[in-house]
This record gives structure tokens, sequence and C-alpha cells, in this order.
């Protein structure tokens, strides 16, 4: 099936669903292109059955689970873990999450979709693959971080169009990447040791305090 995950928080309402070139290297995991959209509003578990594995440190999240209900999950404090297992996550859209610091570490071989940021602060994009064409898109960024986000890291990730573009034309090249694979606006985003491969252009980070790294 396909989905995509939106996750927002919302202190002031219940939970709620809505609708809604570079050197080549190898992450030898693929997924579909996804575009189902849910929307989380808060950090209760009300509503959502328990998919995901909860410890005290952290809740696993495998592919097929909602990373939303997972979010919802987590164990509460000021610090909120979510381990993402091997496989194919979607795409992902995390909105309005502040006042608390998230963490979304991968297993060696998982894979997110195109990833937006908006109107959130304090979160960690941990040893992630990003994968995805434009299609129709109209975002300049295979993951955009807009100008009312802030302090964002991303570690040890990659970002690329596919793992191989073997076999593409020229016309593909214009088609099928997005324009950028981190588009940063907001300030504070650091990148440390990660990869940017089989994009048109690899990154810019445009916010102040920007920071990359190796």
């Amino acid at each position: 099936p396909r989905r995509s995950s939106t996750v927002c928080l919302d202190r002031r309402r219940g939970l709620h669903k809505a609708s809604g070139g570079c050197p080549q290297a190898k992450v030898n995991v693929s997924f579909p292109l996804l575009s189902r959209r849910e929307v989380i509003a808060g950090l209760g578990t009300a509503g959502f059955p328990r998919i995901a594995s909860a410890t005290d440190r952290e809740v696993i999240v495998k592919p097929g689970d909602s990373i939303a209900a997972a979010l919802a999950q987590a164990p509460a404090g000021t610090t909120r873990r979510l381990r993402l297992m091997a496989g194919g996550h979607g795409p992902l859209t995390l909105q309005s999450l502040k006042g608390g610091r998230l963490e979304l570490t991968g297993e060696d071989g998982a894979v997110l979709g195109p990833t937006v940021v908006r109107g959130s602060d304090q979160i960690v994009f941990r040893n992630l693959a990003f994968r995805g064409e434009k299609g129709g898109a109209t975002v300049p960024g295979l993951v955009l971080i807009d100008p009312s986000s802030r302090d964002i890291l991303f570690e040890r990730c990659s970002f690329a169009t596919s793992d191989s573009v073997t076999g593409w034309s020229s016309r593909d090249w214009v088609d099928r990447p997005y324009p950028i694979g981190l588009f940063a606006r907001g300030p504070q985003v650091s990148v440390k040791e990660s990869r940017f491969v089989n994009l048109r252009n690899c990154l810019s980070v445009a916010g102040d305090g920007g920071v990359v790294q190796g």
C-alpha cells in the first residue's frame, strides 16, 4: 500500500488524522514511492494500537508501523527516541514539533522518503537513508527544512535520488531528481559525516549558525 507520514505536535489539541550530480554510492534498500499521509497532534496514545515496542529509552518502529503512532507512544521525558528498523518507512513531514528533543535513529538499511520539517526544533536524524524522486512535487529539496525550524542535526545520513542511475538519460536528470538533496533554510542546521549521491545538487544550508562537517 502507498502511504506517507506527517507527524505534528500541538499541545492545545488532541490526536487527529487529516489528509494531506554527485558521485554514486550504494544503499542496499529500496522502497516504493508512497502517497497516503497521516497526521498526529499531541503526545497521548488515545486511538492508537500499540504497534511499536517501547522500552524506557526508545520505541522500535518497523516498516509498515506508523511513525506518528510510535511518536505518541514514546516514553515521556525531555528526549523522545525512535529507532527505525531496516526497510522503507515512507515520506515524512514533521510539523510543529517543539518543546522537547526528538531523535530518529536508523538501523543500517532504514530508509525515509522525501522529508519536510516545518515549525519544529531539536530534531536529530541519525544513520538514515533519504531516497526519492520528485515526480510532480514542487518542493525544492529531497529533504526540506523551512525557515521556521531550527536546531536540526543530520548525522551519518545519506541522500540520493536512487541508489543506481544506470541507464538514466539526460532527460531523466532533469525530470527525476529534486533540485537539491538537502535544502535547509532554518537556523542552526548541522550536517555531520553524511553522503550526498546521485543528485543534481547536494545541499544548501542557508540559515544562521549552519554547520557542515566531514
